[in-house]
C-alpha cells in the first residue's frame, strides 16, 4: 500500500485519540514544527479549512473532517521516506491496526475507473528506476562499442549461441531489485526469443545449466571492467523513488479530480 492511502486509512482513528484522550494532540497535529519533528512532513498534518489558500490548497486532501468542533483537511505531502515515522507515531499513541487488516491487506480488486489501454501508474514507476539507473557513473559508450561487444560473441546471441535478429539485453536487469546498469559491460546481443524468455531474470538464473554460456559472459564482463551494484542502499533508495511515484500520482489525481468536481475554469 502506498504510503498516502496508508495515512488515509488511519485518519479516523488518529481524529478519535484527538476527540477521546488527547485534547492537544490536536494543536498539535496543527503546529507545523510539531509534524515535521514528528513525521518530517514540511506542513502541519491537520490544517483548518479556514485557513487553507489557494497555495496552501494542493497540499491537502480534499476530505473534511471534523475534530472537536474544527473543520479540517489532512496533509497529502507523504512520500515512502515518512513511513517509519508515521508507523512510531502509530505505536507510541497505542493506535491498534486489528480493525483495518481487511484494508492493509492486499487483496485483488476491479479498477472502478479502469480503461482501454489504461497506464498503470507502475509504468512510469519503472521508467523513472530505469532513467536513474541509465544514468550512473560517468561512463558512455557509442554504437562502434556496441559493434565490438557484437564480435565478441561473433554475431552469435550471447545466451543460446544462435545467429538471428539481435537485440541488446541488460545482463544483469534494469529494475529496483537488480540494479543492473546501462553500461556497455551489462549489455550483450540476444536473439528476440532468449530476450523474451529471460526478461527480469538474473543472467545466472536463465543459463543454469549453460556453464560455458554464463563464463563467456563473466568473461565479458570482466574484460569491460563492469562491477554489478551491490550496494544495499542504492536498492533502498530506488525503492523511495518507485513509490514515490505513485504517491505523487495519487496526490494530483486529487487535485484534479476537486477541479473538476467544482466545474473550475481557473
Amino acid at each position: 500500500m502506498a504510503i498516502g492511502k496508508y495515512v488515509q486509512v488511519h485518519i479516523i482513528s488518529i481524529i478519535e485519540l484527538c476527540e477521546s484522550t488527547d485534547a492537544n494532540l490536536l494543536s498539535q497535529l496543527k503546529n507545523k514544527e510539531f509534524s515535521n519533528k514528528t513525521f518530517g512532513l514540511s506542513f502541519p498534518f491537520f490544517k483548518e479549512v479556514k485557513e487553507i489558500d489557494e497555495k496552501s490548497n494542493v497540499r491537502y486532501w480534499s476530505t473534511v473532517y471534523s475534530v472537536c468542533n474544527q473543520q479540517v483537511r489532512v496533509c497529502s505531502q507523504w512520500y515512502a521516506l515518512h513511513q517509519a515515522r508515521f508507523d512510531k507515531f502509530l505505536e507510541a499513541n497505542r493506535i491498534s491496526e486489528s480493525n483495518l487488516v481487511n484494508d492493509l491487506s492486499p487483496q485483488p480488486k476491479e479498477i472502478i475507473n479502469k480503461r482501454y489501454k489504461y497506464r498503470a501508474i507502475g509504468n512510469a514507476s519503472n521508467i523513472l528506476v530505469r532513467n536513474i539507473l541509465s544514468s550512473l557513473g560517468n561512463e558512455s559508450f557509442t554504437k562502434v562499442d556496441w559493434q565490438k561487444t557484437i564480435e565478441y560473441f561473433d554475431h552469435n546471441c550471447a545466451y543460446c549461441g544462435q545467429k538471428g535478429d539481435i537485440e541488446m539485453d541488460h545482463i544483469i536487469p534494469m529494475n529496483k531489485s537488480s540494479l543492473g546498469e546501462h553500461k556497455i559491460g551489462n549489455i550483450v546481443p540476444s536473439c528476440k526469443p532468449c530476450n523474451r524468455k529471460k526478461h527480469d531474470k538474473s543472467y545466472t538464473d536463465f543459463l543454469k545449466g549453460n556453464s560455458a554460456a554464463t563464463q563467456r559472459i563473466d568473461s565479458y564482463m570482466e574484460s569491460r571492467n563492469y562491477n554489478p551494484i551491490r550496494n544495499k542502499k542504492v536498492s533502498e533508495f530506488l525503492r523511495l523513488a518507485y513509490d514515490e511515484v505513485a504517491t505523487l500520482a495519487e496526490r494530483y489525481i486529487d487535485i484534479i479530480n476537486e477541479k473538476l468536481d467544482n466545474n473550475s475554469t481557473e
